[in-house]
This record gives C-alpha cells, sequence and structure tokens, in this order.
C-alpha cells in the first residue's frame, strides 16, 4: 500500500505521464520540472531509474532531439558530451595538481611512511537498495581492494565499521 502522499506530489501525475515532446509544447512545464516529480515518484514506489521506462522513453527523445540540433558542424548533444568529458579532465588534472602541490609542500607522506584510511560511497544507482545489500557491495568492494593490497605487497591492517551501527 502507498503511503499518504503529498498534494505537491498528486498535483503532479499529469507531468509524470508527459512525454519530452508533449512537455515542449506546454508554456510553464519544463523538463527539470518533471524530472524531479518522477524522482519523487520514484522513491514512493521505490523504482530505480533504470528500471524507469517511462525516464528511459524521456531521456532518448531529449537526447534525440539534441542530436537533431545542429549549430555549425556540432549538435548539441555532441556538446553536452564533451562538456561532461572536459568536467572529468579538469577534476582530475586538479586533484593531481593538488596532490604533487601537496607533495612538494611537504604535507602529505608517502604510503610507506605512514597509515592510510579508506572510506566507501556507494555511487546514487544504489540508493533504491535495501540497507542489507548496500552493506553487502560494500563488503565486496572492500574485499577486492583488499586483494589488490595483498597482490602488491601493501600490508592490510584494521578493521572495518559501519558508523550507523556505532554507539
Amino acid at each position: 500500500m502507498l503511503p499518504k502522499l503529498k498534494k505537491s506530489i498528486i498535483d503532479s501525475f499529469e507531468i509524470i505521464s508527459l512525454s519530452y515532446n508533449e512537455i515542449r509544447t506546454f508554456e510553464g512545464i519544463t523538463s527539470r520540472q518533471a524530472d524531479k516529480s518522477r524522482i519523487n515518484m520514484r522513491k514512493i514506489l521505490g523504482i530505480s531509474r533504470d528500471d524507469d521506462e517511462v525516464q528511459k522513453q524521456f531521456d532518448e527523445d531529449k537526447k534525440n532531439r539534441y542530436s537533431g540540433l545542429k549549430y555549425g558542424k556540432y549538435s548539441v548533444q555532441d556538446s553536452i558530451d564533451k562538456k561532461v568529458s572536459n568536467n572529468r579532465a579538469r577534476d582530475w588534472h586538479i586533484a593531481t595538481s593538488l596532490e604533487e602541490s601537496m607533495k612538494f609542500a611537504g604535507l602529505t607522506q608517502g604510503p610507506l611512511d605512514s597509515g592510510w584510511f579508506i572510506t566507501l560511497t556507494l555511487p546514487g544507482k544504489y540508493r533504491s537498495l535495501s540497507y542489507e545489500q548496500c552493506i553487502e557491495e560494500i563488503n565486496n568492494r572492500l574485499n577486492n581492494i583488499k586483494k589488490y593490497a595483498e597482490r602488491y605487497g601493501i600490508i592490510w591492517t584494521g578493521t572495518w565499521r559501519d558508523r550507523r551501527t556505532v554507539g
């Protein structure tokens, strides 16, 4: 049984059911509003984004439209893809530059000089899973890290504690 729904969610039922092309024809409704409404409904129904057929079709329609809009020799979708790629490259360069600067300034120690710690955070696609399934995924990832460390002769010490169960 569904929980009692907020009025804002009930009012968004119409937006949720519209395709991308239909939203483009309405005044005052944006694809961002539709996305937010779908996110809220998926949370209530317990559906992941990957299982939402309406969202998949919506995203595909939007991508097709952006692929068809060309300015010069590049489409809008090419620009969006390039922006994502550039942002990743920028973030990587910032991280490596900071690391090298901190090494130069003597603010970091090498992995052989002191201990290191690891924290694991699961990506957003795991939000719809149960607590037990998330713990299982974290344990799988942690075991892979331990195997990698063992292969490269890194001594593994310490224990894993779930911060939510620590009193």
